[in-house]
């Protein structure tokens, strides 16, 4: 009886006790929040975390050791178009995909290079797992093979053509939009045709070019004798911040998880004086775009029209979160500006009635658990695939940043909340993305600790990962094929022109016979 409560509590430690690295490098507050959710998560399961991140976790627990990266430069120099928002906004597909590689490249140079993990790196320690976020670092694959550990991605994407050929994923063009395309699986002919080469454009960049630099990234800084599809091969696992109820429904090898929501935790009180503006409306609209379109990025005149067109919902109270870095004027009595509010607080409350974001997927799942209708304005990277979506499923209006004005806000503001259909819809999404066996942040945590329990579950991988893309796609077999076709079209070709040739010639000869036998006639005549 001893031995099996030994052998039960060793069992037990094994798995609550296990060392974690987890790596959120990405200067953006909303990738973190994803990181530093899950790695609360398994702290508070008894884990032993070491959370490396560019900024200070909110939540204290004594088996996390934080390694705060990227301080020694500032951010805005560690990616300079990462920040520099207007030009963002203006981006088409092509130069939006190449600056998202570009950017990542960037960062994953920066994270590679800071000091404090470069400590990491040269006083390795032993670890059960690495959780790193993906967001087109490929080179920090190797640190699986580096501290010989198995690793698991978390995704602040769904699944898309930027993450499927890492997980030999299909995802036909037909119906699975690429997500920086503004598309959704309901495409026309045209569309589809746009969305064939959005793809094909993202897979020759990323194969050719992307992955050569991660490649380079890794053997400088990591493992030199390490190739970039060793180290994807080494990737077990992928949490994606997806769910088929708000995100397109699209294939998923095993080894992709779908836990989209999981940054969600109970809303918190609201500070007194917003709690109060709330409360004495029968009805408040909250406003919070992007961080970095700030009140400068704005302009003085464009805010005033804004506020200007909010001043109009006299029966509405608005709150606008945003960073009123200057002055931003005069604000109708009924509109209070805040910064740095928690989003979930706001959208949680009873009585805020819509919500007018930039598509950014969080924000949406945000609203959806709250059954909140949107008004969205698209602005950067995936959020017009997102809006074009929620629009598809009418629980959404959507408006371009080019017509952005007050008279157009007030306008779909109005729509919205006039028309039941908007609120019966979000209802309907709101009890799809609740309706799960388990909650989101427990699904990831249970799929953490089953790649510690396996220690290195390749049974979940598609075969297809240790093919090159050049069997993945059948592209020998495409060729051989061809040839064959060819060599065919020639055989088919050349016995045509023979039986053709053979076919003139014998007329010929036979008109030429015909001929001589004309002239014998017309001599013996003469005579």
């Amino acid at each position: 009886m001893t031995l099996k409560i030994i052998i039960f509590l060793s069992l037990l430690w094994g798995i609550e006790g296990s060392h974690i690295l987890g790596i959120f490098s990405t200067p953006d507050v909303d990738h973190f929040m994803l990181g530093s959710r899950l790695m609360e998560a398994l702290a508070q399961k008894g884990h032993q975390i070491t959370f490396v991140a560019p900024f200070t976790p909110e939540f204290q627990n004594e088996n996390v050791t934080t390694v705060e990266i990227l301080q020694e430069i500032e951010l805005q120099e560690v990616n300079k178009l990462y920040t520099n928002f207007m030009e963002r906004v203006n981006m088409n597909f092509i130069t939006r995909t190449m600056h998202m590689y570009s950017s990542s490249y960037d960062i994953t140079e920066a994270v590679l290079t800071d000091s404090k993990f470069q400590a990491l790196l040269q006083n390795p320690k032993k670890y059960d797992l690495i959780i790193t976020e993906y967001y087109m670092n490929e080179a920090l694959f190797g640190l699986s093979s580096y501290f010989y550990a198995p690793m698991i991605l978390l995704s602040p994407l769904p699944s898309s053509s930027l993450m499927n050929e890492l997980f030999a994923n299909p995802a036909p063009s037909s119906y699975v939009p690429n997500i920086l395309s503004g598309l959704t699986g309901r495409m026309s002919f045209p569309q589809r045709l746009h969305n064939f080469f959005c793809n094909a454009f993202n897979k020759h960049y990323k194969y050719y070019l992307a992955l050569p630099w991660q490649e380079y990234l890794l053997k400088k800084y990591i493992d030199k004798n390490l190739s970039i599809n060793e180290a994807i091969e080494n990737v077990n696992l992928i949490l994606l911040n997806s769910h088929a109820s708000v995100t397109e429904p699209a294939p998923h090898t095993p080894n992709m998880i779908e836990v989209g929501g999981m940054h969600m935790a109970p809303p918190k009180p609201l500070p007194r004086d917003l709690e109060n503006f709330i409360r004495k409306s029968s009805g408040v609209v909250y406003i919070a775009l992007h961080p970095d379109l700030t009140a400068s990025s704005l302009g003085r005149e464009k805010v005033a029209v804004i506020l200007n067109g909010l001043e109009k919902l006299s029966n509405l109270n608005v709150v606008w979160n945003i960073d009123a870095d200057e002055d931003i004027g005069p604000v109708p009595e009924n509109v209070m500006v805040v910064t740095d509010v928690p989003h979930q607080d706001v959208i949680s409350h009873e009585n805020v009635v819509a919500f007018v974001t930039d598509g950014n997927l969080m924000r949406i799942f945000e609203a959806v658990y709250y059954a909140k209708p949107i008004v969205a304005i698209p602005l950067v990277d995936d959020q017009e695939s997102n809006v074009a979506k929620a629009v598809e499923d009418s629980y959404a209006k959507g408006i371009s940043f080019d017509e952005l004005s007050g008279k157009k806000i007030d306008e779909q503001i109005r729509d919205v909340l006039k028309n039941s259909l908007y609120s019966y819809n979000v209802l309907k999404r709101s009890r799809h993305f609740k309706e799960r066996p388990i909650s989101p942040i427990d699904e990831a945590v249970y799929w953490a600790e089953y790649v510690i329990r396996q220690g290195d579950p390749k049974h979940l991988q598609s075969t297809g990962v240790h093919l090159s893309m050049f069997k993945r796609h059948m592209v020998d077999i495409i060729i051989l094929l061809t040839v064959i076709d060819i060599v065919l079209f020639l055989i088919f070709y050349y016995v045509i022109k023979h039986i053709i040739h053979l076919g003139f010639k014998k007329r010929l000869e036979r008109k030429s016979r015909r001929y001589v036998q004309l002239e014998n006639e017309a001599g013996q005549n003469k005579l």
